[in-house]
């Protein structure tokens, strides 16, 4: 709905022929502005803008020393912290709701300006994307140079039943802005097998068979949450005379409870071209390359990782930037047996097409 991926039966038409794959509409825009913090863009610029014209530097300061002063003195008086009322404690939750809704307005109006009339088209071997309401951004990725698809989703974009598609090509930097990787910025997450076919004929998102991480990755993670948790409310009961005491075993609970789901976020799924990963128990990802565009494969032991007989793959491509294929808490024995696969496969394919590089 709103976004509509082409029919992937579709993608073998001839090479003249366009078929447009993803096109937002502006409920697509209001979903993306809401599911994304970029209204801080909005005020970084407004406030840099007041910056450089030397706004009410006469009698107020620059606008950092306002805020600065602001603090200070909601610091230095101690009626807020001290005995609060209630009218006091609404209005400090009155007015930081009012400043989420603000800069969450600010996103929305970012998206409309940055991605309005979004549309990615395949045109033979190569995607083009086109956006912008003030000024027209047109990019072209050729398929034989995107080294790995990446699809991600916050809490607030689950909510709205949605993802964002992004992609890795050769030579990219690691500097490099969203929209030059973006294929899509919003699509429902019913339509992201259609739109990763398209790019990676044969890989269906949706049926991959996960292999999960070491069985003992949640106990792992639970001991090492519950060691900082000690160590935070240590602090906290000895110099800033917190009662922590009374959120030990909530503060347990809940660290056992988030160490397990971020285990069983972690998975790899090794498939006859491609190899795929996926991450993240709030934030979601999963990531899915060519053995083609592997450009070096290593394992990663910690002295943690030793101490329990696990080990991470790492491989990278030709793309810069933070995307890679990241597989982690394996049991050391078959992470040598994926580090082995994939080098096998990465030669193999080399020696088969050595330009895929």
């Amino acid at each position: 709905e709103g976004v509509e991926p082409a029919p992937v039966e579709e993608q073998g038409a001839a090479a003249g022929d366009a078929h447009e794959l993803v096109r937002l509409r502006l409920r697509d825009l209001l979903a993306f502005g809401l599911t994304q913090n970029r209204g801080g863009i909005v005020i970084g610029a407004i406030l840099g803008l007041l910056w450089e014209a030397d706004f009410a530097n006469i009698d107020l300061g620059r606008p950092t020393l306002i805020v600065g002063r602001f603090f200070t003195r909601l610091w230095d008086d101690g009626r807020l912290l001290d005995n609060p009322g209630m009218t006091q404690v609404g209005l400090v939750l009155v007015g930081l709701f009012a400043v989420l809704m603000f800069v969450r307005v600010l996103s929305v109006l970012w998206a409309i300006v940055q991605l309005h009339g979004f549309t990615l088209t395949r045109h033979g071997d190569e995607l083009r994307s086109t956006r912008g309401l003030l000024t027209r951004v047109r990019s072209t990725i050729p398929l034989s140079r995107i080294q790995l698809v990446t699809v991600r989703q916050s809490p607030l974009m689950r909510a709205f039943g949605c993802v964002e598609v992004r992609v890795q090509t050769a030579g990219g930097d690691k500097h490099a802005t969203p929209g030059r990787e973006w294929l899509a910025p919003s699509l429902p997450a019913t339509g992201v097998d259609a739109l990763v076919a398209s790019v990676f004929p044969g890989v269906v998102m949706s049926s991959l068979d996960w292999q999960p991480a070491d069985p003992r990755t949640a106990r792992r993670m639970w001991r090492a949450a519950v060691g900082w948790l000690a160590v935070v409310m240590l602090i906290g009961t000895v110099f800033a005379r917190v009662p922590t005491l009374a959120l030990i075993l909530p503060a347990i609970a809940w660290a056992w409870f988030a160490s397990r789901g971020r285990a069983r976020s972690l998975g790899h799924a090794l498939l006859p071209e491609f190899v795929a990963t996926r991450a993240g128990w709030w934030w979601k990802e999963e990531s899915v390359a060519r053995y083609a565009k592997l450009q070096s494969v290593s394992t990663a032991e910690s002295p943690f990782d030793r101490r329990w007989s696990m080990a991470d793959v790492l491989a990278d491509t030709a793309g810069g930037g933070s995307h890679r294929i990241a597989i982690h808490c394996l049991p050391a024995d078959e992470a040598r047996a994926v580090y082995s696969h994939l080098c096998e496969q990465a030669a193999i394919f080399a020696e088969v097409d050595p330009q895929q590089k």
